[in-house]
């Protein structure tokens, strides 16, 4: 778990479309998806690691930011 550590990481962004209730929900589900069916774990705070590569999904203003780092 890395959620207490600054990492420098590479910030992917992605202007996608809103789901019907305002959300970017269903774009967060299909990368979480498409993580785990690379054999990536998701931890408790919402991370995904497989090896030393970590990917961190996350939510901005309902922008889709993707996070990667190597630990």
């Amino acid at each position: 778990d890395s959620s207490n550590i600054n990492h420098a990481a590479i910030t992917f962004y992605y202007d996608v479309p809103l789901d019907v209730d305002y959300s970017i929900d269903s774009s967060l589900e299909k990368i979480e998806n498409y993580l785990i069916n690379l054999g990536f774990t998701k931890n408790h705070a919402g991370e995904f690691h497989k090896g030393d590569i970590w990917v961190a999904p996350v939510d901005s203003n309902l922008d889709l930011l993707i996070y990667v780092w190597k630990n």
